[in-house]
C-alpha cells in the first residue's frame, strides 16, 4: 500500500518536470521566432530570457587529419607511483581546442572545420511575481 502510493508520488513528479521542461522549450521557442518579448508576466509569476553565450558543437569525430592538427588539442595523462618513480599508466587524448574554433568562426575564418558550428543558446528565468502596493 505505501510502496503503491510512494510509486504514484514519483510518477506524478517527474510528470510535473516533464510538463515544466516542455513549458519552458515552448517559450524558449517563441522568444527565438520573436512571437513573444523577453519580459513575460502572469497572473502568479513574471520570467525574463536572455542570450546567452552558444553552445560549440564541435563534431570532433568527423574531422580529418589536416583539422585535426590545425585545430586539436593533445592530452597527456600520466600515473607514476611516487615510491621508485615507475610509470604505471599513460593515457593520450586528442580533443578540439574549443577556445580558437570559438574565436575563429566569429571572425569568419575560412580554415575552420566546417561540421563545427555555434548553437545559440538562451536562459529562462522565472520567480514569483513580486507586486507592488503604493
Amino acid at each position: 500500500m505505501l510502496k503503491n502510493e510512494m510509486d504514484e508520488i514519483k510518477q506524478n513528479l517527474d510528470a510535473w518536470k516533464k510538463n515544466k521542461e516542455k513549458l519552458v522549450s515552448i517559450i524558449k521557442f517563441a522568444y527565438q521566432q520573436d512571437l513573444i518579448s523577453n519580459k513575460l508576466t502572469g497572473n502568479k509569476y513574471q520570467a525574463t530570457i536572455k542570450n546567452t553565450k552558444g553552445r560549440l558543437v564541435d563534431n570532433f569525430q568527423e574531422w580529418n587529419d589536416d583539422q585535426v592538427t590545425e585545430y586539436g588539442l593533445e592530452k597527456v595523462t600520466t600515473i607514476t607511483r611516487i615510491k621508485d618513480g615507475t610509470v604505471i599508466d599513460v593515457k593520450e587524448e586528442k580533443l578540439p581546442d574549443k577556445d580558437r574554433i570559438r574565436e575563429d568562426i566569429k571572425n569568419n575564418e575560412g580554415s575552420v572545420p566546417g561540421v563545427a558550428q555555434i548553437v545559440p543558446s538562451f536562459s529562462f528565468v522565472y520567480e514569483r511575481r513580486k507586486r507592488i502596493t503604493s
